[in-house]
């Protein structure tokens, strides 16, 4: 199953959802080999019913986007 499939099923399984990304804490360092490396701090937060509760996630990422700005890669930052 490729990975565009999987996003559709995971929509369709939560559809209420949004993410909030802490722009302060935003960062973009050029590679020297070519394209950035990236971290931010973000608030993912979902639920499958309109009546549910959000569930909340708290993240730290690392990104990694090629000169053309399409992401290649992304890890969440554990403390």
């Amino acid at each position: 199953m490729g990975w565009i499939q999987i996003a559709r099923d995971r929509h369709g399984k939560y559809p209420f959802s949004s993410s909030d990304i802490n722009w302060d804490s935003f960062t973009v360092i050029p590679q020297s080999t070519g394209g950035f490396l990236v971290t931010y701090e973000m608030t993912h937060k979902f639920k499958k019913k309109i009546i549910d509760d959000y569930q909340i996630y708290d993240l730290k990422l690392y990104t990694r986007w090629d000169e053309d700005f399409k992401l290649k890669s992304i890890r969440e930052i554990k403390n």
